[in-house]
């Protein structure tokens, strides 16, 4: 016993000295040195784990990662947006490394770390802090030592300067209840692979969330504000505003507590401006003013703006009515008449209101018109300051038209029309405008007469790109539109139509101007009746005009339509042949003194004597209130313009051709001939005889014909029914007797000249031909008796 005692006690200091060594082993973590991010590519970290001394067992722990940074959630090909790092050798959808030291290790191994990415984004310095910890129990004696450590990955990029603006720069106290705005303004456009990070840093003696709260408004891409209601807003731009400047507006909203209170603040700091905003009780009344009692616009600006002011400001919306009339100008023509403006909820001291105009691309002379404040309808607590009108002066900007003048329908000097009739104005425009221009030509309208009562204003236009507009108002106008107008000149009408009243009245005058040319017209009471007559009983026209034109009175002018009946008939002459038979023509109602009327006549490209007819005023059946004149009948006559045609038309056989001509043989030919020549083509009466077949019968002819025309020979057919035709004169003809094999007695062709129209004939008027039988070979004719 006394040995073993020995054996242990020599054994004690070693166990001992091995329990000692096991309860001081620690594992550690060790964290890298602080590193600049770069701009681009990565950067290993190693956070080393170590064991003071090795042990016995396995060690199994993990290292955890965390921290401000953005760990890759992405693909190993690719990083995720806004990653800042990601795991060295482990799978990227996990934060944390597992492993194990076994006997005899001090030091893990592969190490454990991060790769750091390079960027461009603004953003604070941020930091990545690896966690140490067991996996199950630890070995006896094996503690944690460091458990923690963390790196600094510092933001090395400078954005582009910024600052903010107040919205007027210049009175920095608002009402509660207003919306006072900053302009966020930067310097320049971030590249396209830039982000930056603007702090805003809040203070003042108004609280947040009580006095006030933070909004942002942008409408441009990249361009975003967050955190506004934490300790840490900011606005973030991105690449995608790349190109441009960014301008964003922050605010601040109010709060209106109905509670008497001093003057608070609100200060706003981005970089190294700061603002500051003063918040005062909002008023219990206020005064809207304009700012001047004239201004001026032009028509290619589209609108006017008027200033106003409003003291002391309000944090209150204001709806202010208006009264916005025209003086020279037309409301919703040349303005928009506008009944009320709003006046924002922005606690500021002045602001603009705008009031629409149209650019109407006509030359005319400057416009006004009045914007008025309506006083008898202000809101409660809004009260009128001291100005609240403005005239406002439209300055026309339109080139000067070409000159246009207005012309009486009618030159004679008879300017006085009856009631119910129509007088009539010629427009006459002195040039075509250019392909941009559009004119208008304003109408003035007097005399004693009433427009709309004693007559009315008409027009009547063809000609694109013309037009005319309100006839029946205050400013009538002729418009001419260049994007359509394409004739040299303008010719159209203007008419006034003049009522009857069936009231004995004196006479009265309307009058038209344009331009520097006024026009009169006097309207006088409609006649009881009207006599009518020609004005010659003689007339004469010709053939090529196709028409005759007869001269009328209608005396005292009328203002109705007349439907005058007539007889119309040829002398020698024929109707519905050398002229159109009417039965009645209709005079208009113009009110005009004079007139004329139409009667188509023919040209029928024959030469013929001259031929007349006659016109008469059927008398028997004029309508009531109208009776026959001084001259009812007009004998007309119709000059024949065509050239006479040529004479003594003679046909001959052709000095030298047979009388007779054996069947197959050489041609006989025969001549045409004439005095005078033939201006186109003469028709004339070929007429065919003899026993012989006629070339118009296709089968069994026993002749054929040919004509001479310019040196060379056409095959002809004269035909029993229609004209032959020639050209010239002498013509030759040409006539082939037809070898037909056939025995047969010999035959006869005669040719005749005829009548007919164009022409005359001469003492040589018909030839004919003998066509000798030729037999067939080998057939003996009998000898003659």
């Amino acid at each position: 016993m006394g040995r073993g005692l020995l054996v242990t006690l020599a054994a004690l200091p070693l166990v001992a000295g091995l329990a000692a060594a096991a309860q001081a082993q620690t594992l550690s973590v060790g964290a890298p040195a602080d590193v600049e991010e770069g701009d681009s590519g990565t950067h290993d970290l190693i956070f080393p784990v170590t064991l003071s001394q090795s042990v016995a067992a396995p060690v199994d722990f993990k290292v955890c990662f965390s921290g401000t940074a953005t760990l890759d959630s992405g693909q190993r090909s690719r990083w995720a947006d806004g990653a800042d790092y990601r795991l060295i050798f482990f799978d990227l959808d996990t934060s944390c490394y597992s492993a194990s030291l076994f006997p005899g290790e001090t030091s893990a191994s592969p190490p454990f770390g991060i790769q750091v990415r390079g960027e461009t984004d603004i953003e604070p310095d941020e930091t990545v802090k690896a966690t140490l910890s067991f996996r199950g129990a630890p070995p006896a004696g094996v503690t944690l030592g460091t458990a923690t450590a963390t790196v600094t990955i510092k933001d090395d990029d400078t954005p582009p300067a910024a600052n903010l603006f107040i919205d007027d720069g210049k009175n920095h106290d608002r009402p509660e209840g207003a919306r006072p705005w900053y302009s966020f303004i930067l310097a320049r456009a971030p590249e396209s692979s830039e982000r930056f990070r603007y702090p805003l840093t809040l203070g003042g003696t108004a609280v947040r969330g009580t006095d006030y709260t933070l909004s942002c408004r942008t409408d441009l891409p990249g361009v975003t504000c967050t955190g506004l209601d934490s300790a840490d807003p900011a606005v973030v731009i991105d690449g995608s505003l790349a190109g441009r400047r960014s301008i964003s507006l922050l605010y601040l909203d109010l709060t209106e507590d109905s509670t008497t209170e001093s003057r608070e603040t609100v200060t706003l700091r981005l970089n190294d401006r700061t603002v500051t905003l003063g918040i005062v009780d909002a008023p219990s009344s206020v005064a809207v003013s304009l700012t001047t009692a004239t201004a001026t616009t032009y028509e290619f600006w589209n609108h006017v703006e008027l200033a106003y002011t409003v003291t002391p400001p309000t944090g209150s919306a204001i709806v202010l009515p208006l009264v916005v009339t025209g003086v020279t100008a037309t409301a919703d023509e040349d303005f928009e008449a506008v009944s009320s403006v709003t006046i924002p909820a922005s606690g500021q001291k002045t602001g603009r209101l705008r009031i629409n105009v149209t650019d109407d691309k006509l030359y005319e002379p400057d416009e006004t018109f009045t914007v008025a404040i309506d006083t008898t309808n202000l809101p409660t607590g809004v009260t009128a300051g001291s100005i609240t009108t403005t005239t406002v002066t439209i300055q026309s900007d339109d080139p000067a038209p070409p000159a246009a003048n207005l012309y009486p329908y009618v030159t004679s000097n008879d300017y006085d029309h009856p009631e119910g009739a129509r007088a009539s104005y010629t427009v006459v425009l002195a040039r075509a405008p250019e392909s941009s221009e559009r004119f208008r030509y304003p109408l003035t309208l007097g005399g004693t007469a009433v427009q709309g009562t004693d007559y009315t204003l008409g027009c009547r236009t063809d000609v694109p790109g013309a037009t005319c507009t309100g006839l029946d108002g205050a400013d009538p106008t002729v418009v001419i539109d260049g994007s359509e107008f394409r004739s040299i000149s303008a010719n159209f009408l203007l008419y006034l139509d003049l009522t009857e009243d069936n009231t004995v009245e004196s006479r009265e005058t309307a009058t038209l101007r344009l331009n520097d040319r006024t026009v009169t017209r006097g309207i006088v009471d409609a006649p009881s009746s009207v006599a009518v007559s020609f004005t010659t009983a003689t007339a004469t026209t010709h053939e090529f005009w196709n028409h005759m034109e007869l001269v009328y009175t209608v005396t005292p002018p009328s203002g109705s339509a007349i439907v005058l009946p007539l007889v119309v008939t040829g002398v020698t002459a024929t109707a519905d042949e050398d002229f159109e038979a009417v039965s009645s023509v209709t005079i208009p109602a113009s009110g005009q003194k004079t007139g004329r009327l139409r009667i188509n006549v023919t040209d029928d490209k024959l030469y013929e004597p001259d031929e007349t007819f006659t016109v008469a005023i059927d008398t028997t059946n004029l309508p009531t209130g109208v009776t026959a004149g001084s001259i009812t009948t007009t004998t007309v006559t119709i000059q024949s313009d065509d050239p006479p045609g040529p004479e003594n038309l003679t046909l001959a056989r052709v000095a030298g051709s047979p009388a007779s001509v054996a069947e197959g043989a050489a041609p006989v030919e025969f001549e045409i001939g004439g005095d005078g020549s033939i201006a186109d083509t003469l028709d004339v009466n070929l007429q065919v005889g003899g026993t012989a077949e006629s070339p118009y019968y296709s089968s069994g002819r026993d002749w054929r014909m040919a004509m001479r025309i310019d040196g060379e020979w056409y095959a002809v057919t004269p035909h029993p029914r229609n004209p032959f035709s020639i050209f010239t004169l002498p013509t030759r003809l040409r006539v082939w007797a037809e070898a037909d094999k056939v025995e047969e007695e010999n035959e006869t062709v005669t040719l005749t000249l005829g009548a007919g129209s164009g022409y005359t004939l001469g003492t040589s008027t018909s030839v004919s031909l003998t066509i000798t039988d030729v037999p067939p070979p080998g057939i003996v004719l009998p000898a003659a008796d």
